[in-house]
């Protein structure tokens, strides 16, 4: 079994490393371009008996509920956060090709409640210096510290799963590259709206996607992030995927055992192997 371990550097913010990794999968390249490249992680947390994926026969009903502004970490000075009208509007269409239908007030009863936040992200971590005397009576300051926020950006870059499979290099260098650098991010929680009713949160899946901060920034490039990530929503992927310009421009987008028409609603409501 493979194991990331992340741990702090002296340097600098580079602090995570992974260990014992053999070549397997595809490669997961992060190189610059003009149209940001995103970093998709999801997760369907519940049994394989709960249908997670619309089918065009079975369409899931949703309330759309949160827009808040979260940091991981510390803020990405002078970020811009997307109207929240847009946004949502941008959201409601992604979530309405693959096949999940808004309910309003009023209207049908929704089987999930969908909770959106958004914002920067990147690795918090408090330093500290110590001195000591070494054996000539010199003295020497070393630095060490701890990351107190590694748990929310493993599970948003998808480091958290990633870390028990069998990855190459470069799926190895996208994930430290999203670890260790400023993130702009969008994340989508679908919640059991029945359960909610006796004020029990079941979470049923989570999709993350997230871009790098360098030369992009959230206000313009939302509906890009969705784009990519919507065929995934509900799904569930062992390691983060890369979406490029060039695979946004395709009509389909693969996930292993499942193949979802971007155009359209799925016919299948098979998940990608867990």
């Amino acid at each position: 079994m493979n194991v990331i371990t992340v741990m702090t550097n002296k340097i600098s913010r580079l602090a995570v490393c992974l260990i014992g990794v053999a070549l397997a999968g595809q490669s997961l390249g992060l190189a610059r371009s003009e149209e940001p490249e995103v970093l998709i992680a999801s997760d369907v947390l519940v049994g394989d008996d709960e249908v997670t994926r619309p089918t065009k026969e079975t369409p899931i009903w949703y309330y759309l509920y949160g827009g808040s502004e979260r940091s991981l970490g510390q803020s990405v000075a002078g970020e811009r956060m997307p109207p929240q009208s847009e946004f949502e509007q941008q959201l409601t269409d992604m979530l309405a090709k693959q096949g999940f239908v808004r309910s309003e007030m009023g209207g049908a009863m929704p089987s999930i409640i969908i909770v959106y936040s958004f914002g920067s992200a990147n690795l918090d971590i408090m330093e500290w210096s110590d001195s000591s005397m070494d054996a000539e009576g010199n003295e020497t300051t070393s630095t060490d510290g701890i990351i107190l926020n590694h748990r929310e950006m493993a599970t948003l870059t998808g480091a958290s799963k990633a870390r028990f499979e069998q990855l190459n290099s470069d799926q190895i260098d996208a994930i430290n590259e999203a670890m260790a650098e400023d993130r702009l991010y969008v994340q989508l929680a679908a919640f059991d709206a029945e359960a909610l009713k006796t004020k029990k949160k079941r979470m049923l899946w989570r999709t993350s996607m997230t871009i790098s901060s360098r030369r992009n920034s959230l206000s313009t490039a939302f509906p890009a992030m969705l784009a990519s990530a919507a065929p995934y929503f509900g799904a569930d992927i062992k390691t983060p995927a890369v979406i490029t310009e060039d695979d946004r421009r395709n009509t389909s987008v693969d996930l292993g055992d499942l193949e979802v028409i971007e155009n359209d609603v799925s016919d299948s409501d098979e998940k990608s192997p867990r």
